[in-house]
């Protein structure tokens, strides 16, 4: 089960160890749903459904159900010392789990904030966030030290920008861009995060000796 003093590669081998239960839930639940489409002549369906894993953690799968494609979120919402925070899987070429993703509690304040939906719980704000951002693309990344790259991830809505540790297959989301923000004239995340004034979350977060000029 996960538990906020988890790590997050804890958290990563937990959700690991879930995913085959959670893949056999949601392609079971598809079927019936396109076996349900065909009946009433429907093209396309958004279906939230909750799922409790024999570990005893509880799993959102969110589907966007066509008749012949399937886009899936599977994510957790639990929290950590700081907050409300959400894990979901990104998937290798072959649509196997590989690196997990934490989006953090600055994440889902900035992303309300800067995309403005009109939610206070934090619980909704994750939904409706997932609800409006099921597909996401690795953008482009810039080494840092120690193993560690920023990376953007682009959504629907706009950009996540965070770190990324390849070797351990982590990446941590650490604030959000709408595409309406986003300066084309920018030359690099660290000047995306320093134009947008978060650069106290990552420096707080990632640490290494070398980022402190990048974020002065």
């Amino acid at each position: 089960m996960i538990v906020p003093t988890m790590t997050i590669e804890e958290v990563r081998h937990e959700m690991l160890c879930d995913y085959e239960a959670v893949h056999r839930k949601s392609f079971a639940n598809t079927k019936i749903m396109q076996q349900e489409m065909l009946r009433k002549g429907l093209h396309h369906q958004t279906q939230t459904l909750k799922y409790k894993s024999a570990r005893n953690n509880n799993w959102t799968i969110l589907s966007h159900i066509e008749l012949h494609r399937v886009l899936h979120n599977y994510y957790i919402e639990t929290t950590d010392n700081r907050g409300k925070v959400a894990y979901k899987f990104m998937f290798d070429e072959n649509q196997k789990p590989e690196e997990v993703v934490k989006y953090n509690t600055h994440f889902f304040q900035r992303y309300r904030e800067r995309q403005q939906p009109n939610l206070a719980n934090p619980a909704d704000i994750i939904r409706y966030f997932f609800k409006h951002n099921v597909q996401c693309d690795i953008g482009e990344t810039e080494p840092i030290e120690g193993g560690l790259s920023l990376v953007n991830y682009i959504m629907a809505e706009g950009v996540g920008l965070g770190w990324s540790d390849h070797e351990k297959k982590i990446v941590k989301l650490k604030t959000f861009l709408p595409h309406h923000m986003l300066n084309k004239s920018q030359q690099s995340l660290a000047e995306y995060i320093k134009k947008m004034d978060d650069s106290e979350e990552f420096i707080q977060q990632i640490d290494p000796e070398s980022l402190k000029d990048k974020f002065k």
